[in-house]
């Protein structure tokens, strides 16, 4: 046998209270003596971290070391995977893509995009997506020829000392799903049991069920979040003109009302329907200002007079109405009685709701033509029906 001095650490221990200097004397043995990479400022014994005067400083700070590392591993597995701030930045990219498909103003609401494009918010596509996967999954016992049941997900305990998880409540929900379905099928076979499992174990007709109950609770759910922000935006502004889009309830119709029309004219039609349009009352709403008529005069070219220059846009109309809105355009204002005439000599009775819904086509290119919303709708205005009507007086141009 040979001793082996690498494997040993030489550490004087003194009283907690003694302030002279550690003590470095070494053992006269071969290997140690004269050796003084051998004397060591702490040593691990048991777990524990112990230093010359047994203060504790390197135990504590050897556990910190180690909790810290520990957090930085869970903080790979345990990020925010599901929770609020990815929900947002997922919400955020289906808004800028719903913007970018419908042209929409950059401030339309989302919802209204939503219920308009007649698209799932991507909370509701995921939960019913993930709902759906879970209750596919779900197979049938079978305990005896004549005993069969959809197995069971896993059920928290009822201590009081226990929280459910985020899996538990989907496996949950998933199996109630399953056997809404189960509840289903068997309405509609005359009450049997076993034409239920017959389809059930068929994984295709599973799928297509479970689809149309994933189907039928979206929709619910896009009519709940749909109402939800309709009350909201009430109670918040309750004396703001409410659009046409507000008026109406979650539905595939709405996605109808652009069947056929060209990308100029279903612009044009969303933006009427969701009065997120540069007419005056909503540019003053969201404190829209234009150059004042100094600053278009000759001569005024510094940034400092032209930005000194600018006023607040007036929710009034160039006619004078107090609010100068899409319905005030299509069936109030003076100034375009000549062009309402044609308008109604098209579609018949002038009809608000029937504009923008039944004739949105029609409706479409007499906004395009009369509105005069600056270079926004140059290029559709000369594709536009009434583009040779076009013969109003300039009033009411929106600058």
């Amino acid at each position: 046998m040979k001793f082996s001095p690498q494997k040993y650490s030489i550490m004087h221990i003194k009283c907690p209270i003694d302030t002279d200097s550690d003590c470095k004397l070494l053992p006269n043995i071969k290997g140690l003596k004269d050796n003084t990479s051998c004397l060591k400022e702490k040593v691990k014994v048991l777990g524990l971290v112990l230093d010359p005067g047994l203060t504790w400083e390197h135990h504590i700070t050897d556990v910190e070391e180690r909790v810290e590392k520990s957090l930085k591993y869970l903080r790979k597995i345990l990020g925010s995977v599901w929770g609020r701030e990815q929900i947002y930045r997922l919400e955020k990219l289906q808004n800028e893509c719903l913007k970018q498909v419908s042209d929409a103003l950059g401030n339309t609401s989302q919802r209204i995009l939503e219920k308009e494009l007649h698209i799932n918010s991507i909370r509701i596509f995921l939960r019913r997506t993930v709902l759906a996967a879970r209750a596919e999954k779900l197979k049938i016992i079978t305990k005896s020829s004549n005993q069969h049941h959809i197995e069971d997900v896993f059920i928290r305990s009822s201590s009081a000392a226990s929280y459910p998880t985020v899996y538990s409540i989907l496996d949950l929900q998933a199996r109630n799903w399953a056997n809404q379905a189960k509840n289903e099928i068997i309405k509609k076979k005359n009450g049997s049991d076993k034409r239920f499992f017959a389809i059930w174990l068929i994984k295709e007709k599973r799928s297509a069920v479970v689809n149309r109950l994933a189907q039928k609770h979206a929709t619910r759910w896009n009519s709940e979040l749909w109402d939800n922000y309709r009350r909201q935006r009430a109670a918040q502004h309750p004396k703001q003109h409410r659009p046409l889009a507000l008026e109406e309830a979650w539905g595939p119709q709405s996605l109808g009302y652009y069947n056929g029309l060209s990308r100029g004219q279903s612009t044009m039609l969303l933006q009427c329907r969701a009065e997120f349009i540069g007419l005056n009352y909503f540019l003053n709403g969201i404190g829209g200002k234009r150059q004042s008529p100094q600053a278009q005069a000759p001569g005024t070219r510094s940034v400092e007079s032209l930005e000194a220059a600018m006023e607040s846009i007036p929710a009034t109309c160039p006619c004078g109405h107090v609010r100068q809105t899409v319905f005030h355009m299509f069936i109030e204002c003076p100034d375009l009685r000549v062009a309402r005439r044609q308008l109604e000599d098209n579609v018949g009775t002038l009809d608000f709701k029937q504009l923008l819904t039944s004739h949105g086509t029609v409706a479409a290119d007499w906004a395009i033509t009369h509105f005069k919303l600056a270079a926004q709708c140059e290029f559709p205005r000369e594709g536009s029906q009434f583009a040779s009507d076009d013969t109003e007086p300039s009033s009411c141009r929106i600058n």
